[in-house]
C-alpha cells in the first residue's frame, strides 16, 4: 500500500505546482511592427496621420502619444555609408510631419488602433541608394566578360 500513496501524494503535488505555476504568468505587449511609408495627411489636432505603404501599397491610419519619439535623418554630406546607416538622427516634434515626406515607424496594435512609438522622417538621400541614383546601369560591350 505504500507505493499506491506514494504515488497518489506525488500526482497532487505535481497538480498543486502546475497550478501555482499558471497563475503567476504574465499577458505579453503587443507585437511592435515596422513600417514604411509615404505621408498622405496630417492631423495634428486627432494626433493622427495616413500614409500609403510601401509594401502593399495600401493606406492606414495611425496615432501618436505623448510618449512617441520623433527623429529627422540629416546626415552630413561627407558621412560614410556606415555612418549613415547607424545614424540615429537629431530630434525633432510632430510639427515635422508634412503630406509627402518619406517615413520609417514602429507601432503597435493597441485595442484595435495603430499607436506609432516611433517615427524616423527620412531625407532625399535616404530613401535611395547613392551609389546607383544617378547613374545608369548599361554596360558598354568591351566591359563584358567571355564565357
Amino acid at each position: 500500500m505504500k507505493p499506491r500513496f506514494a504515488h497518489k501524494l506525488f500526482g497532487a503535488l505535481l497538480l498543486l505546482g502546475l497550478l501555482a505555476g499558471t497563475s503567476a504568468s504574465y499577458a505579453r505587449p503587443p507585437r511592435q511592427h515596422a513600417e514604411r511609408g509615404t505621408i498622405e495627411t496630417v492631423d495634428h489636432a486627432a494626433n493622427s496621420f495616413t500614409i500609403i505603404s510601401e509594401k502593399d501599397a495600401t493606406k492606414k491610419t495611425f496615432i501618436w502619444k505623448s510618449g512617441t519619439s520623433f527623429r529627422r535623418k540629416s546626415p552630413q554630406p561627407d558621412a560614410s555609408w556606415i555612418t549613415r546607416l547607424f545614424s540615429l538622427g537629431e530630434k525633432t516634434t510632430a510639427e515635422s510631419l508634412q503630406p509627402g515626406r518619406s517615413v520609417r515607424f514602429y507601432y503597435r496594435k493597441e485595442v484595435g488602433r495603430y499607436v506609432v512609438r516611433s517615427v524616423t522622417i527620412l531625407t532625399t538621400e535616404d530613401q535611395a541608394c547613392r551609389c546607383c541614383a544617378g547613374s545608369t546601369l548599361a554596360i558598354t560591350p568591351t566591359e563584358r566578360l567571355s564565357l
